[in-house]
C-alpha cells in the first residue's frame, strides 16, 4: 500500500495539515485525507519499529468498518465526525410512485453511483447529503476516472447530483452498513416534476416521461454527460 503526503504552507485545516492519498491501484488515487502531524509520526515510528513477524502484522491491522454491499469507496475525516461511502447500484427497474397517484409505475433505471455523506450524531450516523449520478453500463469497473452522466429523472439537482429530500427528515442509522436504508427512502418518496428531466428524448415533463418509459429497459443513449469524473466529483466541496 502506497501513500502520497502532502504539506502545505496554508492548510485547510490547521490541526490536520497533512494531505494524503492512497494509491488503490497502479495511477489510480483515492480522495483526499487530512491528517495531524502527530497520526503520521506514530504512523512511521510504528513502520520502522514494527517486528517483521507475519503474525504481529496481522495482529496490528486496521480492520474497516462493516461496509454496505457494492461499496466503491469510503473515507472519513480524522476526527470521525464525517464520513463518505460511495456505493453502486445495477442498471433495473423500481416501482415508482408520481406524486399523489396510487398508481406505480415500473420504471427503468441506469447504472448509478450514490454518494452518502454521514454525520456522527451521539451513538448515530446522520445521512446528511446524498448525490446520485448515472454511468454507463458497460460492464467495465468503476474507477475514479469514470466519466459521470446526469441522474435522468426528478428530484436530484441537475449538475451537483444533490438529492432534494424536501420535507423529509434526515436519515438516522446505527451503522455504516444500514447506509443503503437511504436509498428506500429515495425511492420509496413519490416522484415529482422539482428539478426536472435530463435525457436525449426531448421530453421536458417527468409525466409524459413515465409513460414512454414504462415496461421498457434503460438505454445508455438516453444518458447526458455531466462532464465530470468520480474524482473531479469526490473533490467538490460545494454541494
Amino acid at each position: 500500500m502506497n501513500w502520497t503526503l502532502q504539506f502545505t504552507d496554508i492548510p485547510k485545516n490547521p490541526d490536520f495539515p497533512i494531505i494524503g492519498r492512497q494509491e488503490i491501484a497502479p495511477g489510480v488515487k483515492g480522495p483526499e485525507q487530512y491528517f495531524s502531524l502527530e497520526q503520521v509520526i506514530r504512523v512511521l515510528s510504528n513502520i520502522t519499529e514494527m517486528p517483521e513477524s507475519e503474525p504481529n502484522l496481522r495482529e496490528e491491522m486496521i480492520i474497516s468498518p462493516v461496509l454496505p454491499e457494492g461499496t466503491l469507496l469510503y473515507s472519513s475525516h480524522p476526527n470521525g465526525n464525517l464520513e463518505q461511502i460511495v456505493f453502486e447500484i445495477p442498471q433495473k427497474s423500481f416501482d415508482i410512485r408520481y406524486k399523489g397517484e396510487d398508481e406505480f409505475f415500473s420504471l427503468a433505471f441506469p447504472r448509478m453511483i450514490f454518494m452518502c455523506e454521514l454525520k456522527g450524531m451521539g451513538n448515530q450516523k446522520l445521512i446528511d447529503t446524498m448525490r446520485i449520478y448515472a454511468v454507463e453500463n458497460n460492464k467495465q469497473p468503476i474507477t475514479l476516472q469514470t466519466p459521470l452522466y446526469d441522474f435522468p429523472y426528478p428530484n436530484v439537482m441537475k449538475g451537483s447530483g444533490t438529492v432534494c429530500w424536501g420535507i423529509n427528515e434526515r436519515l438516522l442509522v446505527d451503522s455504516l452498513s444500514e447506509a443503503k436504508k437511504a436509498l428506500l427512502l429515495f425511492f420509496s418518496a413519490p416522484f415529482n416534476e422539482d428539478h426536472g428531466v435530463r435525457t436525449t428524448l426531448e421530453i421536458n415533463t417527468f409525466r409524459k416521461l413515465l409513460h414512454e418509459l414504462d415496461d421498457q429497459p434503460y438505454s445508455d443513449d438516453w444518458l447526458v454527460p455531466a462532464r465530470k469524473t468520480l474524482e473531479q466529483v469526490l473533490r467538490e466541496t460545494d454541494y
